[in-house]
């Protein structure tokens, strides 16, 4: 039986700009607490401008910058702060450039590239490229980009397979990605960097037909975590791996899951998850659309508890999408969906 991988992963896509309209809360499970005081709803009344600081909370934006200009939809940070990986229109292609925007590259133009890429600290890009063969099968290729030799090698190639976009493991020596709700794992061969000790289960989330699950090889099967909603996606494992946020298009809402004791925190509305590199907050965004276009964003953060709800940004005229934090978690890049320009906000604590 043919998988629709591609169409299922361009619907993914999809639902991290569109599930973020209207409020609502899931029937089960906890709420979080409304945001820090003098926050305000972004789509009913919004700043005329930059000022600081925001926010009256844990987290204060002490600076607001673009950093790079041209069709970019999307930013990561590499393992080195000052260098950064970009995205174009529909996730195509992947491009490398210094924060301030000098000294751009290109990784490669491979459809669907730009689909949560990895940057390694062992200096290399790993990333998922999507295409059709002949036949009209989907065609997935896990490569991975050598920052200092500029060659790319492909890993594994799946062809009319669902094959997900990899994460490192957490034993330190290679990589784990989904392939048809099973854990492939690509050893590498990489010194093992300090704290990673392999104590920690080698979990791994993935979407699949509107809902989300996680795996743990050897121990169990594939374990949906959405509790029977429908239209979930977008999920983010933290990296200590103990909770797992996802989208909930029905509520147009955020859930954070946690896998020790099973609760549940609906958050409200919110798309574009990106956890802290610390796992202690989550950064999304908060929209507002006509049904066809995005009208205004805003980026919020919220500790993993569901605490501490925060906007960040009140800005008129730009639209923050697709959030990433920078290694220290000092900085947080974004691209602007009104003029396809990469932002940067720095941040203290």
């Amino acid at each position: 039986m043919r998988h629709y991988a591609e169409n299922w992963g361009r619907v993914t896509l999809l639902l991290l700009l569109m599930f973020s309209v209207g409020g609502g809360y899931a029937d089960d499970g906890a709420t979080a607490e409304p945001p820090a005081r003098g926050v305000r709803d972004s789509d009913l009344l919004r700043d005329s401008g930059f000022g600081g600081p925001l926010v009256d909370g844990r987290v204060t934006v002490v600076s607001y910058r673009k950093v790079i200009e041209g069709d970019f939809v999307a930013a990561y940070f590499t393992a080195d702060p000052e260098r950064v990986i970009l995205t174009g229109p529909r996730y195509r292609g992947l491009y490398l450039a210094s924060a301030d925007g000098s000294r751009l590259e290109t990784i490669c133009d491979d459809k669907m590239a730009g689909w949560r890429p990895l940057a390694l600290s062992h200096g290399q890009v790993v990333f998922r490229s999507a295409d059709v063969d002949s036949r009209g099968d989907p065609v997935y290729d896990i490569k991975i980009y050598h920052l200092s030799t500029k060659k790319t090698d492909v890993i594994y190639r799946g062809t009319n397979e669902d094959v997900y976009p990899p994460k490192p493991s957490n034993y330190g020596d290679g990589l784990v990605f989904v392939k048809d709700r099973t854990i492939v794992a690509v050893h590498m061969g990489w010194v093992r960097p300090p704290g990673a000790t392999g104590t920690q289960e080698e979990r791994i989330v993935f979407s699949d037909h509107g809902r989300v699950w996680s795996l743990v090889p050897g121990k169990e099967q594939p374990r949906e975590i959405s509790n029977g909603r429908d239209t979930c996606g977008g999920e983010a494992l933290s990296p200590d791996g103990r909770k797992a946020a996802y989208l909930h298009g029905n509520t147009n809402s955020v859930i954070i899951y946690d896998f020790e004791s099973g609760r549940e925190i609906d958050i409200g509305r919110g798309a574009n998850l990106s956890w802290s590199p610390d796992g202690e907050m989550l950064a999304y965004v908060v929209s507002c659309d006509d049904g066809h276009d995005i009208l205004s964003s805003d980026i919020f953060v919220i500790n993993a508890d569901g605490s501490g709800k925060q906007q960040l940004t009140f800005t008129e005229g730009i639209i923050e999408v697709n959030p990433s934090w920078s290694p220290d978690g000092r900085r947080i890049i974004f691209a602007d969906a009104a003029k396809s320009a990469i932002y940067m906000v720095e941040l203290r604590y």
